[in-house]
């Protein structure tokens, strides 16, 4: 082979061998593949990093069917609405709320994962009524 076509040769192989990891590295928790609740909070803890702080604006233009979509893995459910809302306010079993205060009100958005890797529901993003403010403003920190 000529000096060209073995760097050509080699950068083929860099890339596919890179492409070859990317697939291979496992985004589950388990041998089996199931995405368990320590994956979503793995996911969460990975994708708050960079989201940051939740705020009514942000709670009022949330999307939840880009949260549903991935009903199936709770874990891209929690990391679906980290992108949209920011950092989760807290975690409380397989319950992740946000939260965030403006004036005297208290907004929330709650997703619940089945305990299996699958997301069982999600109430709002909703401002809460009496009744719930002194715990969303909790939430809220």
């Amino acid at each position: 082979m000529e000096d060209s076509d073995a760097m050509t040769f080699d950068r083929i192989s860099s890339r596919f061998l890179l492409l070859i990891v990317m697939l291979a590295v496992p985004c589950c928790d388990s041998a089996d593949g199931a995405q368990g609740p320590k994956g979503a909070a793995a996911l969460a803890r990975a994708s708050s990093v960079k989201a940051g702080d939740v705020t009514v604006a942000r709670l009022r233009a949330f999307d939840n069917a880009k949260v549903n979509r991935h009903a199936a893995n709770f874990g891209q459910c929690v990391a679906a609405a980290e992108a949209q809302l920011g950092r989760v306010s807290k975690v409380d079993g397989d319950e992740y709320w946000w939260a965030a205060t403006e004036g005297d009100g208290c907004h929330a958005y709650l997703l619940v994962g089945d305990g299996e890797g699958m997301m069982a529901r999600s109430k709002g993003p909703y401002e809460v009524g009496a009744d719930e403010l002194a715990r969303c403003r909790e939430l809220a920190g």
